[in-house]
């Protein structure tokens, strides 16, 4: 009986790894054929979308977000449950998903009190008595949702519950607490508007002409006009 046993759990671990190489093996080909490179220890899951044309540097944890077209973010980076436009530049240890405690009427901060996860390893309720995060969506899918075109300097932290616009920049070291309007530079500690990248007039023609949305070939093509924004938006919009 112990043998039959020992013989079962060997051949369901073997069942295992050769679903598990399988599955590896298919992401391997998506990825290839997507040119998304992932770099060592990037974590994601069923649950991530990537668009292709990425390149994820070592560290970077993805779990349930979804990344656009170009986008490429770099090392030790934090942003499980983050959507993530198009053609965008992430620095180093960029955070989102930070999670939320009480700071007014309850008596504590301690999760102990509000929720049923153990995050210190127990807990005194079995309920979910406090938000633990603040979603962008209805769905409850992302904490932080981050416009196309959008550049984030190394060390930046986004609480929950943020949006930052297409175009926008933000500074490095900045924790960012409120919505960037859309090509505006925002940083530091809280975050706050510096000054918009353009007039409002190109700003309403780059948001209207969208180009993170052409196909790659159109982008590769006329990339020679992104070095002016008159001649750009005089030529697009």
């Amino acid at each position: 009986m112990a043998l039959r046993q020992l013989l079962g759990n060997i051949y369901g671990k073997i069942v295992n790894y050769l679903s598990n190489s399988k599955e590896r093996k298919r992401i391997r080909e998506e990825f290839r054929c997507k040119n998304i490179y992932i770099g060592k220890n990037v974590s994601f899951d069923v649950f991530s979308e990537f668009e292709g044309h990425n390149y994820f540097y070592d560290n970077v944890n993805l779990y349930a977000s979804k990344v656009g077209m170009g986008t490429y973010i770099a090392f030790n980076s934090f942003m499980p449950k983050t959507k993530i436009g198009r053609f965008c530049a992430i620095g180093e240890n960029t955070r989102t998903h930070l999670g939320l405690h009480p700071s007014k009427d309850w008596v504590t901060v301690h999760p102990a009190f509000f929720s049923n996860q153990g995050q210190a390893g127990f807990n005194f309720t079995n309920e979910t008595l406090f938000n633990e995060h603040k979603f962008v969506d209805e769905e409850k899918k992302f904490v932080v949702e981050i416009g196309n075109d959008v550049w984030i300097a190394n060390n930046v932290i986004i609480l929950d519950g943020v949006k930052i616009g297409d175009g926008a920049i933000l500074a490095a070291g900045s924790v960012v607490t409120k919505d960037v309007e859309s090509y505006t530079i925002a940083g530091g500690v809280p975050a706050k508007p510096i000054r918009k990248r353009f007039t409002d007039e190109q700003i309403e023609k780059l948001l209207q002409i969208k180009w993170w949305n052409w196909d790659f070939d159109k982008i590769k093509e006329n990339y020679k006009y992104y070095s002016d924004i008159k001649k750009f938006t005089d030529m697009f919009g």
